[in-house]
């Protein structure tokens, strides 16, 4: 076999792969854009708690504490974490 032929097949079979991954790929992304809604909302909380300005956002996605840990700059210059409560099935 040439070497085109030994490359073309293994293209095709990459191709053929990458191609049956993006339905689980999608799903994650769903996932996380249904997630994003609350993400911000937490972010707004915090940010309106504090007056400072939203550094990250992180999902506490244990089962006996939902929720966000939200870092905040505040005004007078310290990080805080605020943990903001989940809406989810309330």
């Amino acid at each position: 076999m040439s070497k085109i032929v030994i490359w073309r097949s293994l293209l095709l079979l990459l191709a053929a792969v990458g191609w049956l991954v993006p339905g689980p790929v999608n799903a994650d992304r769903e996932g996380r854009q249904a997630q994003g809604k609350d993400a911000e909302d937490a972010a707004e909380k915090a940010q309106q708690s504090t007056g400072g300005r939203v550094l990250n956002v992180q999902d506490q996605s244990h089962p006996d504490k939902g929720g966000y840990k939200v870092r905040v700059l505040t005004p007078d210059g310290r990080v805080r974490t605020v943990d903001v409560e989940s809406q989810k099935g309330k």
